[in-house]
């Protein structure tokens, strides 16, 4: 039996845990998804025609009636709330019939990992399983050929040709009112008044008042009083 990487397992698991709807009857789930891949992925189509699948190029859906080959690498694939993890060398089938989800393991040392919920089947070259919903939350995973082992809540045990196993997913959490939209209220508008800077006057500086120089006229010199007054007599007299 070849072994899934410990990665692939915690992925399966992981998406699974996160579904709820299960394929009921009258409700026809048609088309698989491929989730992941990291190599190379071929699909054979019920009309004979081959899709080879590789990183890069358009992830087409897989209708019911396909069958696919991992060609390298390992892939992820999804129909409803069932998820298949292969390798490389893996091929299975898938088909819906009558709101069944069908799984086959095809080819030479095929070991697919079939996830739904917390169970986990290992479908063989040779096996076949259905999965059937019976309401949100609950289904059943019924073996048709081979003998598959199941694990459900860390027991296994090998189921043989219809022998069933009920898969329990985590009920839905209901989903809480969207809050009422706050009351929209005006918007206030804030006035900022300009800021003055406080003025300071400046006084003039007081005139300097000029005042005229001082007088400066030269007034003659006083008479001498010991100078006495000389009258001319006559020209032949002595002056003063």
């Amino acid at each position: 039996m070849k072994k899934l990487s410990t990665a692939t397992v915690v992925m399966a698991i992981a998406l699974t845990a996160a579904m709820t709807a299960f394929a009921q009857p009258g409700k026809k789930i048609d088309e698989m998804k491929i989730l992941s891949f990291t190599g190379q992925v071929q699909i054979k189509m019920a009309d004979g025609s081959v899709i080879g699948v590789v990183p890069g190029a358009p992830i087409p859906e897989i209708p019911a009636g396909a069958e696919i080959v991992v060609i390298s690498g390992e892939a992820v694939f999804q129909a409803g709330n069932t998820v298949i993890s292969a390798n490389k060398g893996d091929s299975f089938t898938f088909a819906v019939s009558e709101g069944r989800i069908e799984v086959a393991a095809t080819g030479t040392g095929s070991s697919i990992q079939v996830t739904v919920g917390k169970t986990e089947a290992t479908v063989e070259t040779g096996d076949k399983i259905s999965v059937t919903g019976q309401g949100q939350g609950k289904g059943e995973l019924k073996v048709m050929e081979g003998s598959v082992a199941v694990t459900s809540e860390g027991k296994t045990e090998t189921l043989a040709v219809g022998q069933t196993s009920t898969v329990v997913l985590p009920p839905t959490a209901p989903v809480a009112p969207a809050p009422a939209p706050a009351p929209t209220t005006a918007p206030t508008t804030t006035t900022t008044e300009p800021t003055t800077e406080p003025t300071t006057t400046t006084e003039p500086a007081p005139e300097e008042i000029l005042l005229p120089p001082p007088d400066t006229t030269v007034l003659p010199p006083p008479p001498n009083p010991a100078q006495e007054t000389c009258t001319t007599v006559s020209p032949s007299a002595p002056g003063c």
